[in-house]
């Protein structure tokens, strides 16, 4: 059975009431996943500066080897072109 104006009327009201109070509870549940998005992005940022450093380190550790495998390389072929 189809709704009354005057319920219709009160049901509309209730609801502009109620209104606010959702937005309010939406946006609070927003902050807090942009804070909770936040401190993964520092942790991402962490991590991302860790995996960097080893990254260079590595690469360093490469050029070492390198160049003592070109020393070692040298060396065998001054012993025997002798």
């Amino acid at each position: 059975m189809p709704a009354t104006k005057s319920e219709t009327f009160r049901m509309f009201e209730t609801f502009k009431k109620e209104k606010p109070r959702f937005g309010k509870r939406r946006e609070e549940e927003l902050k807090i996943k942009e804070l909770k998005l936040k401190e993964i992005e520092a942790k991402v940022s962490k991590n991302l500066e860790k995996i960097e450093k080893r990254i260079s380190k590595s690469k360093q550790q490469l050029g070492i080897q390198e160049e003592k495998t070109k020393e070692n390389v040298q060396a065998l072929v001054k012993v025997y072109s002798r």
